[in-house]
This record gives C-alpha cells, structure tokens and sequence, in this order.
C-alpha cells in the first residue's frame, strides 16, 4: 500500500487554470515559489490530460478555489479520474497568504502555491475545507443560483420596460403579468412585443382589452404604436419567464425524491414553503443526522471554561450548527468596551427566510373586499364589505405562534424609537457624536449632522426647519431598523421551530 501523498494546488479562471505538486509542504514558501514551475493549462481535454498526468500511485490531493461554473468542469473530471478534491474559501485563502506567507501579491502562481501549502497545513481539520455537498444535492443547488440570476435579469428588464411604458402607455406601468401554469408567455408583455395571438377566449379576451385601453391611452403608443425598443424588452421578458418557470419546475421534480420525504412532510405540511425555499434550505441541511448523535439526539458539548457562570455549560452543539447552515448563528464580535454580535452562514437561506417571513407571517390575518349582495341567489345592486381570510399566510399553529410574537415585537417599535429620539435629543446625544464618528456609514452621518445641530439649537435656542426635515428622516430609519430587528427575531424562531419539527419527524419513524 503507497502512502505517498502529493498536493496540487489549482487555481482556475475563466478558460485557463494555473497548478503546481509538491510531495510535502515547503519548507521556505518564498523559495518554493521562485524555483517551482508552474504550469498553465486551458480549459479543453489537453489542459485535462496535463493535470491529469500528475496523479501519483498513491494519494492526490487537489485545493481549488471555487470560481463558480469555472471551477465545476475541472472539479468533476478531477473526481471522476480519482483525485480528492479540497475546496478554500478565497476569502481565507487571502487572509492565509497575508498573514501566514507574508504574500500581498495576487497572481495565479502566487495563489496556486497558497492553495498548496494551505493544504498540506490543514490537511487533518475538515472544517478548514468548504462542506461539498453530493452530486443530487449540487444540482438542486445549481438550479437554484440558476433560478435567482434568472430573477435578478427579470427585474432589471422589467424595470427599463417600465421606464419606457412611462412615456408610450403610463396608465399601464404598473401592470403585473407572469407565465401562465401551462407556460405561455405573460399575455400583458406578449402583447407589447406582438406575440400575443387570440387562438383561445382568455386570450381574445385579453388582447381586446390591452388594445381598446391602448387606443385610449395619452401616450405615444395610442398613435404611434409600441417603439422597437420597448418591443424587444417585452420579447425578452417572454422568454425569461418561460425559462424562470421551467427552471422553477426543475427544481419541483428534483426535491421529489424519496430521500427527501421526511424533508417535505416539514417543508410543506408545517410550514408550507414553496418549492425554491425548499430548494435552498434543502442543499445546506441535508441530511439531517449530521446535527444528531449515534442515538438520534441533538449533538451536545460540555463547556467547562471560559463560562459567565463559571460553572460547565451544556451547548447545543447540533442545533447551532443547523442554524449556521440557514444563515442564523449569532457569532460574538467583541473587544474591550465595544460589544456585538453578527449573523454568519448561507446568505442565500437567510434571504429565503425573510422572503418567507414578509409573506407568511408578516401580513394580516384577514382582510375586507366588497363583493355584491345577494338575496335569494340575486345582487340586489348594493355592495357590501365581506371579510375573507388571507389565503397566503400561514394558519396553523406555528403561523398563529410566529405571527402573534412578530406583532408583539413591532407593537414594541414605537415605544422604542421614541426611547431612542428621545436619547439622541438630550444632552446624552451630544456625547455620542465622538463615537458615531469612527462609523462610516451615510444614515450615521445623518444622525451626527442631526446631533449636532440639535447641540447648535440648545445653544442658540431655536427651531431649525432643516433639522426637523433630517430628524423625521432618522426616526424613519430608527423604525425601519427595529422593524428589521423583529423580522430578523421571528426568522430565529422560524429556524428554531424547523430544527424542532425536523427532529421529531426523525424520531418518529
């Protein structure tokens, strides 16, 4: 048996990659990386079978710095032919070569030779290496960054449509249209880039409609007709929807399958996500008994020192873990008299959270419309206001537990924002002026032009009507920080309820 291990550091690009093997970890990094030959390669099957000449009988170890789809061809051929492959977050990879290799340069060589030494150095940590998730879960993954860029290009042209819709057709700029179920183009933007054709009713239906309120519209488009301009970023927008949506059914067949049926008892029963949130949460927990022991417990952790108390403290090592994973582990960042805490882990499920949150939870309950009365099975020409239940809000337990602790929070938002205007008018607010100043911010510099013109007015005593126009600005920004503060709190409890939901559906089978 060979024990031999060789690292390769590999750092890809766009189309090329640059690598250096060495069989154990240099001992001068500088020298290692003037004398070593470095080799380029491009991104075809000579530039493969170059890197793939270096396998050694025994163990090889690739480090790649994940460049997204740059790096994926070379991450998959590599683990086809045998090679173990390690991923480095470029961000501690810079720190690694700055603090650790004393490298400010960045140049491929350069960060080909971190890759390598930051290997060998960490060789025996997992966690100093990025969590790869299997080929299923990737895919879900990818479908699902797939899925965000096609609703980040949607918006932008949707945006520059409607700044054109100003001029040609206003009283149309704020109409919204999406793909049918059976996958037709949005018949509002079909109709704009002529694409909408009346084969059926609903369709006839539509275009008479669009055309009568064009012909009467006061804009250009009454007499002129749409601009090729507009009419382009109409098609487009056809297109791009159709594709969000078979993207969006992709990821519904994909998150169908049975290892995943425990997973969408919670997902959709409890808390009912949608597809996409599933997606997202589904490729950064799975599987789940990764936060359980051997007897299907949370994994826990005694910790003896460093304690408030004192005393030992039993951690709930697997449940945090699980809140790292969705973007919601509270990590301390403090030093000397300056005290905080930061949210770390997966953007991305923290984004689908509170997604999930403004449109489960935060909305009410109930809402008024006015439908016609009848009397006997007839309108009798009058309207009435009828209450009607939210269909889109969560109405079980869980949604009735978050939403009555969300509305506590907020009731809270006003008696806070008060406190704190309150705070910065008085003599205190004048004391936090040097502080606010280490911050660079632009709603902190608001508020230190505000302290200090409230300072002025003490002396002075007068009213300034600029100072009142900037202090309705930050009390603005003080309720809309505390309001994102009790979704930002309701969002815990989401996670702390889906760990807890997750758990006892393990438990029962």
């Amino acid at each position: 048996m060979n024990n031999e291990i060789k690292v390769i550091g590999f750092d890809c690009g766009r189309g090329v990659g640059c690598f250096c093997a060495s069989n154990s970890r240099p001992l001068d990094p500088n020298k290692f990386v003037n004398q070593t030959k470095f080799e380029f390669v491009a991104a075809d099957q000579f530039g493969l079978a170059k890197l793939l000449s270096y396998k050694s009988p025994g163990r090889t170890i690739v480090a790649i710095e994940p460049t997204g789809k740059d790096s994926r061809v070379w991450i998959d051929n590599l683990k086809m032919n045998g090679f173990e492959v390690h991923l480095v977050s470029n961000n501690i990879l810079r720190h690694y070569a700055e603090a650790n290799l004393g490298w400010n340069n960045k140049t491929d060589p350069f960060d080909a030779a971190a890759l390598l030494i930051y290997c060998f150095d960490k060789l025996l940590n997992e966690r100093a290496f990025l969590k790869q998730k299997d080929e299923h879960l990737q895919t879900i993954h990818n479908c699902y960054l797939e899925y965000q860029s096609q609703t980040r290009r949607l918006t932008a042209l949707i945006n520059q449509a409607r700044a054109t819709l100003a001029v040609e057709w206003p009283e149309k700029q704020s109409v919204e249209s999406d793909c049918t179920v059976s996958g037709d183009f949005p018949m509002f933007w079909a109709y704009i880039g002529g694409w909408l054709k009346p084969n059926t009713m609903s369709k006839q239906k539509k275009f008479t409609e669009y055309q009568k309120a064009r012909l009467s519209s006061i804009g250009s488009a009454a007499t002129e007709g749409f601009s090729t301009y507009l009419a382009s970023k109409a098609q487009a927008i056809c297109q791009l929807e159709v594709e969000k949506l078979q993207v969006e059914g992709q990821i519904r067949g994909l998150i169908q399958h049975p290892r995943y049926e425990k997973y969408l008892k919670v997902f959709k029963n409890q808390f009912q996500m949608g597809a996409i949130e599933t997606a997202i949460i589904l490729s950064q927990i799975y599987p789940f008994e990764q936060f359980l022991n051997e007897n299907g417990n949370p994994r826990r952790e005694t910790k003896r020192n460093n304690t408030e108390s004192g005393k030992p403290m039993r951690q709930n090592k697997g449940e945090r873990e699980f809140h790292a994973c969705l973007g919601m582990a509270p990590h301390q960042r403090s030093s000397g008299q300056k005290q905080g805490m930061v949210l770390q882990g997966s953007a991305m499920a923290r984004s689908a959270l509170w997604c999930w949150v403004r449109c489960k939870i935060e909305p009410r309950l109930t809402y008024e419309r006015e439908v016609w009365e009848k009397i006997a099975g007839k309108k009798t020409g009058e309207k009435i206001k009828k209450t009607t239940i939210n269909p889109s809000v969560l109405t079980n337990e869980i949604g009735v537990k978050l939403r009555e602790q969300l509305q506590r929070d907020k009731q809270n938002i006003s008696k806070t924002q008060a406190e704190l205007i309150n705070l910065i008018s008085g003599d205190e607010g004048e004391e936090l002026i040097p502080l606010l100043r280490k911050v660079r911010h632009p709603q902190i510099n608001l508020l230190i032009r505000v302290l200090e013109e409230i300072a002025a007015e003490e002396k002075n005593r007068r009213k300034s009507t600029n100072t009142q126009k900037q202090m309705k600005q930050v009390k603005q920004g003080i309720a809309g920080a505390l309001a994102r503060q009790a979704r930002s709190r309701c969002m815990a409890r989401v996670v702390k309820l889906l760990f807890k939901e997750l758990l006892k559906e393990f438990r029962s089978n």
